[in-house]
Formats: structure tokens, sequence, C-alpha cells
């Protein structure tokens, strides 16, 4: 499994002004490529479960898209998106072994975003929104791998580390 800061590391190398990761399943609009003209450090994207639909259908617009009951109360984040400069600046700040594709990273990110003053140098503006589409389908967490109990430990230690508990 990848390391998330190993990917936005890399990233950050490439002559840019945003980069970031968004999960492979997702299905992104307008609405989400417009969050990009407000000018944040961060931008945290959440989902809407929307019913089967082909590409040709989501290319034509929102009127084709049928969001699934409870769709809009998913707790995850799919994508995460940074101002270079602000990652070069702050990105080492944020735990170098969560790994990617295992449970908690996401929780983990948006958790100092949002908690920017007390881990960053340069508090993040950021915008945390629902943009982004996924097709519904039921979801498998293990969350007994290693890679899963790695980063509970390392959600558990950040929470510590500024006196949140649950």
């Amino acid at each position: 499994m990848p390391y998330l800061s190993e990917i936005f590391n890399y990233c950050s190398k490439i002559d840019c002004d945003i980069f970031g990761y968004i999960n492979s399943d997702i299905l992104i609009g307008q609405d989400f490529i417009n969050t990009f003209n407000d000018g944040y450090d961060a931008y945290i994207d959440s989902r809407y479960e929307i019913g089967e639909i082909s590409c040709g259908d989501f290319l034509n617009g929102v009127n084709s898209i049928q969001k699934v009951w409870g769709g809009d109360r998913h707790e995850g984040r799919d994508a995460f998106f940074f101002n270079r400069g602000w990652w070069i600046d702050n990105g080492d700040k944020f735990p170098s072994s969560l790994l990617l594709g295992e449970t908690e990273w996401d929780t983990v990110y948006r958790f100092m975003i949002m908690h920017g003053d007390k881990f960053f140098k340069n508090i993040p503006t950021y915008i945390d929104k629902r943009v982004l589409n996924h097709v519904f389908h039921n979801s498998q967490w293990n969350i007994s791998s290693n890679g899963a109990l790695s980063n509970i430990k390392i959600w558990e230690d950040i929470r510590k580390k500024i006196g949140v508990v649950k």
C-alpha cells in the first residue's frame, strides 16, 4: 500500500498550482472543478451516493443523476487537493506513515486541516464540500489489517496530541 505523504510529496515537485488525490471510483462534475476557483490552501471533498448511470448520461448533466436515499450522509472524504506552495511549507506535518486505501487516513487529514492552528505554521484556508459522485455499492472495510491498525493508531495519537477524545 502506498504512503499518502509520498504521493503528495512527489506531486508537489510538478510545476502546478494545485495537486491532489481522488478515489478511483468517483465521478466528477463541474461543481467539483469550480471549487478550485476560490483559492484555498486545502480542498476536502466528500461524495453523494448515486444510482447506476452510464458515463454518457453522467456527462449530459445532473438531471440524469439519481441520488440514493441517504446518499448525502457518507462520512468519509474521497478527495484531497492542496495549493502546492502551502503543501511545500506544511506537508511534512502530516504523518508520513498513513497508508492510502486503509481506514482513517482521510479522517486524519481532514481533522488536521480543520484544526490547522494545532499542527501547521501556516493555518490552511480550506473548503470541505460534498461535490463528488459515487455509484453506490456496499463497502467493506477491513479494520484489523496491519495497515488499518497502523492508521487507527495514528488517528488515536493525533486526537490525543491536542486533547480530543472520541
